[in-house]
């Protein structure tokens, strides 16, 4: 099995896959039903909000082996348990991610460098920006914090295309 033109291939790096943590945790089956209706009321609220917003999904339905991904629209989801961050970019995130806050104390203000933005969030408000655009990072705080964020990661894009140069193999379907 080789792509033409190349010596060799790894056809396990260049398809997407779940991550080792939600197949091999009971519990990702718990959370992933508490998140898909919330992920789906968000969904309509952006798809009001922000028009091109089906850009997201361009992927989504061409993953193998999983007829949907944990939070349909998005292809992932991480959740955040007291954490905070240096001011970074998530470069691997295709344009917006969507961040969903709980927090039970002071502090943790999500700042947004470039556009000069310090935001406090209470729990159950969500954010949309541009992850891989926006440097970010959260404030310290004190008392109980946690975040799910909801995005997609830019190589999908390539997926879609011609799964990652595996698309017109009859074998690989």
């Amino acid at each position: 099995m080789d792509k033409t033109g190349q010596k060799r291939s790894d056809i396990f790096q260049s398809m997407p896959r779940m991550a080792k943590e939600a197949t091999s945790d009971e519990r990702w089956d718990t959370l992933r039903e508490l998140l898909q209706p919330i992920s789906d009321f968000l969904t309509e609220q952006m798809r009001i909000l922000i028009p091109d917003f089906t850009v997201l999904d361009a992927y989504i339905d061409f993953l193998p082996g999983c007829p949907q991904p944990s939070v349909y629209h998005f292809g992932g989801v991480v959740v955040n348990f007291n954490a905070c961050s240096r001011g970074h970019r998530d470069h691997g995130d295709q344009n917006i991610c969507l961040v969903l806050s709980a927090h039970e104390g002071t502090g943790a203000e999500l700042v947004m460098e470039e556009p000069g933005l310090v935001v406090r969030t209470y729990t159950g408000d969500s954010l949309v920006f541009q992850s891989c655009r926006i440097t970010h990072f959260n404030l310290h705080y004190t008392g109980k914090r946690a975040s799910i964020v909801f995005h997609s990661d830019r190589d999908g894009s390539a997926w879609a295309k011609d799964r990652n140069g595996w698309g017109n193999k009859t074998y690989f379907y």
